[in-house]
């Protein structure tokens, strides 16, 4: 990235859905002839990171909602119709820091979220009392800044993998005892490059690995989404890179070529994808150091509501 670019460039992140009619990315190869289909920005929101979660013969897609006022996330979730269409956007997660990338997976019948919050510098577990819409912390997990936590099953067995960004490209994996309501470590991964930060859910192959989309971000956040094979035995974990997505060949609303994606998510009858087109953005600098001073607030005001709790 040129500094120019980097000084002066940005954009929004937008979502698009479209019908899913070829089972190739599931063995690692993306398909980019057919269009995805935009989800339209509200005038409060910008959306992100979205999950789909298919059950019942219905389709939601769990996404960031980034409030433009507040500038901080939010997590909520659209119903996804027939031919690509969507629900109006129910927001179900907010708290007083960002939230991002929510972790929805089920078990035993019970729906679970872990999200990413790492602004909190927490890993924090939320069950579903009513789903899709009622949602209720029940215990931090992990304390520390960690990326896009991702949860996968092998065998009845969940596992939780986590991206520590700020200490060496690291990738660890836990299991989750939910008897304990606790994590296990298991096994850690250490990236040369800045490609480990998770894209999307782990997508089980034809042949039992798992695909597992990742963030390529060494010269530019969520550049692109390379697709690793992944096979986790017996403690062990290998993963090697597959394929690499061209931004330029993804087809949105019939228009060829995006800037950026970073995250990729596909149920048993959609798929869908975040991208962003960059512009030039003359205030991007002063939008940072403003938005770091709100982080700043919120995470005082998080530290006074733990003091006062504490006395």
């Amino acid at each position: 990235m040129g500094l120019i670019q980097k000084l002066f460039f940005d954009g929004e992140w937008n979502i698009a859905i479209r019908k899913l009619d070829s089972n190739l990315t599931k063995n690692g190869k993306f398909c980019y002839e057919n269009s995805f289909i935009s989800i339209p920005k509200s005038k409060k929101y910008w959306f992100a990171d979205p999950l789909i979660i298919e059950t019942n013969n219905k389709n939601f897609l769990f996404c960031e909602a980034y409030d433009y006022k507040k500038e901080c996330g939010c997590l909520g979730f659209f119903e996804i119709y027939d031919s690509n269409k969507v629900s109006d956007f129910t927001m179900v997660i907010s708290e007083n820091y960002h939230l991002s990338f929510p972790c929805v997976f089920e078990k035993s019948g019970v729906f679970y979220m872990i999200p990413e919050s790492g602004e909190n510098s927490t890993v924090d577990l939320y069950v579903c009392k009513d789903f899709p819409s009622k949602w209720e912390k029940v215990k931090t997990l992990l304390n520390g800044k960690y990326s896009d936590p991702t949860v996968f099953n092998i065998l009845d067995n969940y596992y939780l993998f986590l991206y520590d960004e700020a200490n060496g490209f690291k990738g660890t994996y836990y299991q989750i005892d939910f008897n304990n309501m606790n994590l296990i470590e298991i096994n850690t991964v250490v990236y040369e490059r800045n490609t480990g930060r998770s894209a999307g859910n782990f997508i089980k192959k034809e042949d039992g690995h798992f695909l597992r989309p990742s963030q390529k971000s060494c010269d530019m956040y969520g550049k692109t989404i390379i697709f690793k094979d992944v096979y986790f035995l017996n403690g062990e974990y290998k993963e090697v890179d597959l394929e690499e997505i061209d931004t330029r060949k993804i087809i949105v609303d019939n228009k060829k070529g995006v800037d950026r994606v970073h995250t990729y998510s596909i149920s048993e009858s959609y798929e869908c994808v975040d991208y962003n087109y960059m512009k030039f953005d003359l205030l991007k600098r002063f939008k940072i150091i403003r938005r770091k001073k709100m982080v700043n607030r919120r995470n005082k005001d998080e530290q006074n509501k733990k003091t006062s709790k504490k006395v």
